[in-house]
């Protein structure tokens, strides 16, 4: 029996005792839960960041339902623009052609 050894004997000649090994053990314990503690930080921030990101995509939606809705009154607009200054150039020829009927014409009126 030469392998045996009293456990205190063992433990003052293995220079990484049971003390160190339970410290150690402490050590990496407190470091698991400080990595748990910032994981969930990080979850619950992801999770809040995400339900941002959902309202914003709602917002650019919307915004872009609007832009599209402006875009064809605008396009409505121009059309009757156009349409109305077709309208002023046929007044003014018309004004032109009347003016003329009457300075050439004598008995006109």
């Amino acid at each position: 029996m030469a392998y045996y050894e009293p456990n205190q004997q063992q433990q003052q000649r293995d220079p990484y005792s049971q003390v160190d090994q339970d410290g150690d053990l402490d050590e990496i314990y407190a470091g698991a839960k400080r990595i748990n503690q910032n994981a969930r930080a990080i979850n619950g921030e992801v999770v809040s960041q995400n339900h941002l990101l959902d309202h914003l995509g709602d917002d650019i939606e919307g915004g872009t339902s609007a832009l599209r809705a402006q875009t064809a009154k605008a396009e409505l607009v121009n059309k009757r623009k156009k349409k109305l200054c077709k309208l002023y150039v046929a007044i003014a020829a018309l004004t032109v052609i009347l003016v003329l009927v009457s300075a050439f014409v004598p008995n006109f009126g």
